[in-house]
Parts: C-alpha cells; structure tokens; sequence
C-alpha cells in the first residue's frame, strides 16, 4: 500500500516505544522508595548537618568576635598565630605617641627663579658655575605623631613636621678657581590632623594575614616658615585653608611589647605664600609679584612609638604555652567539655592454625 511506513521506520519507532517505557519503569521505581531514603527530601535539619563543620563563624569585622572557644589549636604555633592575627591586632589598638626621624626627595618649583640668580651673575662676573644647584633637593625632617582609635578602622592622627635645608651653588674663574658661593635655604614648621584607615585584612589576602593602613594629614604653617638667601628672607604666611598635605602608608605590625620601631612611605605636597616680594631676596633679576614657593616630595619615616596600656610582654613567649602544649578553649554552649577517648582494649592474637594431620584412612 503507498500509505504503509517502511520497514525502518517502524523498526525506529518500536525503539522509541522501547525506550519510554523503561524511562518509565524506572521513574516509578525511584519514586516508590521512602522521601526520607532521597537527599532532596530530607527534613532540613538532616540536610543542613553535614555542613554545619564548615559553616562560617561571625565576620572577623562584626561588632563581636567570633567564638574561636570552638577550635582547638594544634600546636604551639598555631595558638600564636591566633594571638598575633591582623584582626586581634586591630582589636586591641591602643593610643599611641611617636617621635620620627625622615628623609624627604623635594622637588621645588621655584629652582629655576632662584637658579636665575646664579646665571646672572655668571655673565655679569664673567664666572662658571663650578656647582650648580641639585635639580632634587633633599631634606632630613623631624616631627612628633600622636594616634587615637576612634573606630574600627579609623584612627585620629595628629602630627608636626619641620625640616631645614640649603642649597649652594659653586662658582669659579675661567682657571676654576673658587671664587664665590650662591645659596638659598628653605625650612618649615607644620603641624596636622587627619586621619589613619586600616585596610580590612579580608581585602588584602585570602588569609586575612595582611595588614595595611593608609593615612592622611593636612598641615598649617605653625611659624617660622621661610625661604632665605644672603640678600634677605621672606616669611611664609598662615593660610586658614592649610599649606599642606600628606599621604603615608605602612605596615600594621605586632606589639611585643610598650614600644615599636616601624618605618612608612608616603608623598608630601606644601605651598606657601610669602607677604615680601621676591627682590627681597633676590638682587638679580627677581620675579614681579610676591614670593611663593611650592615643592613635592617622596619621603620615608622611621618611627619610634610608644603605646599606652600595653602590657610589657604582650604576644611574646612568655605568656604563650610551653612547647609541645596548648591551653585548652574554655566549655561553652557550642563547645561542651569533650570527655577522653577510652582507651582501646588490646586485641589478642589470632590463634595459630592447627597443622594438618595425616589421613590415616587414607588409602596407600
């Protein structure tokens, strides 16, 4: 017949048949089994207990610790590392005054005026500059720093900073001999507040092992800010608005004790505005206008603290348990006193096999 399927087509369609019917033999055969016997259908506290070992403890950065009275340490070691973790550490910040030591790499933007002065009487002496000004200026500060926690992550910070330098230029003959100097001397006195931001540790590494801070200050002039020359000086003015300010960043460490040495690094921007015009201190070819000066600086710091109500021998040894010993974690609801394991009955040996005996009825 023309409307009859081929053999293959029906042989293609039995299959098919074939197959639904064992997908369905084995759908009913799954849902026969008890809900309980099924992952899916167990009750939730069921569900939830594998995981409860791993779940997570409160966040290190909530408003409460997290109990860790529920994990034992297991060695010596690893009850230290728990004491000297980034996140204690900010949790048992404490006030704190420092007196600092710096170096700061200055870039003044007033060089090239002050560097006109030497030029000029270059020509008019007709001189050469054996030594001319550093085109960096260096310069050693010394400052007092005072901080206090004002919350998790922030610290106030108040701060002094004052530094002197001077800058000379060589000049000699057309035989090199030395016949004359050029120089100019800058110093400040600053005094700030600001601000110090710990990094959350969580942000830092996957450990949390890793503390940063990040700290910013803006100063006023406190006084005897100038810049001078063998002609004359030019004292900087009080600007309300601030003549300066500070980036620093360092390195959270551990207390061992009262007293700590740390270093920072950070970046120093200052502008000051003088009342007395630049021919006040320049007597060849002085700018119209004012004296003003600005610089920029990279510096690094050397800091000695000081850190009230820390005991002498905090995080060290001392108070830490002896080797091959760890205290154990105090009971509590989610961690009830854990009686010892008893101890194993010793096993006796297995009785040796008897040896075979000869068949005596075996026949010869």
């Amino acid at each position: 017949m023309s409307g009859a399927l081929p053999a293959g087509g029906l042989l293609r369609i039995s299959g098919l048949c074939k197959a639904i019917a064992g997908l369905l033999l084995f759908t009913g055969s799954v849902y026969s089994q008890s809900a309980d016997s099924l992952p899916a259908f167990k009750p939730d506290s069921a569900v939830q207990d594998p995981f409860r070992k791993v779940e997570a403890g409160p966040s290190p950065w909530s408003s409460r610790p997290a109990d860790t009275g529920s994990i034992r340490p297991m060695s010596r070691s690893d009850s230290l590392a728990q004491k000297d973790s980034v996140t204690a550490r900010l949790r048992h910040r404490h006030p704190a005054v420092s007196v600092y030591v710096g170096i700061d790499f200055i870039d003044l933007d007033a060089k090239e005026a002050l560097g006109s002065v030497v030029a000029a009487r270059v020509q008019k002496d007709s001189l050469k500059i054996l030594q001319g000004y550093d085109p960096v200026h260096l310069a050693f500060p010394l400052g007092f720093q005072a901080i206090y926690p004002v919350g998790a992550y922030l610290d106030l910070v108040v701060k002094t900073h004052s530094y002197w330098y001077k800058q000379t230029a060589v000049l000699g003959d057309k035989a090199s001999n030395h016949v004359g100097d050029e120089w100019f001397a800058v110093q400040a006195n600053l005094g700030g507040a600001g601000l110090r931001y710990y990094v959350p540790p969580s942000l830092l590494s996957v450990t949390g092992g890793l503390g940063l801070y990040a700290q910013g200050v803006l100063f006023w002039n406190l006084g005897n800010s100038e810049m001078y020359t063998p002609y004359g000086s030019a004292p900087a003015r009080f600007d309300p608005f601030g003549s300066g300010y500070e980036f620093q960043f360092g390195i959270q460490q551990t207390l061992s004790g009262p007293w700590l040495l740390s270093g920072a690094i950070g970046f120093l921007h200052q502008d000051f505005k003088s009342g007395h015009s630049w021919s006040h201190i320049m007597i060849l070819n002085p700018p119209a206008g004012e004296a003003h000066w600005a610089s920029s600086a990279i510096q690094a710091s050397l800091n000695l603290w000081y850190h009230f109500g820390v005991p002498k021998d905090t995080l060290t040894a001392k108070t830490a348990a002896p080797p091959g010993a760890y205290p154990a974690p105090a009971p509590s609801a989610s961690n009830p006193p854990v009686s010892p394991p008893a101890p194993a009955l010793p096993i006796a040996p297995a009785p040796a096999p008897a040896a075979i005996q000869p068949d005596s009825t075996r026949r010869k």
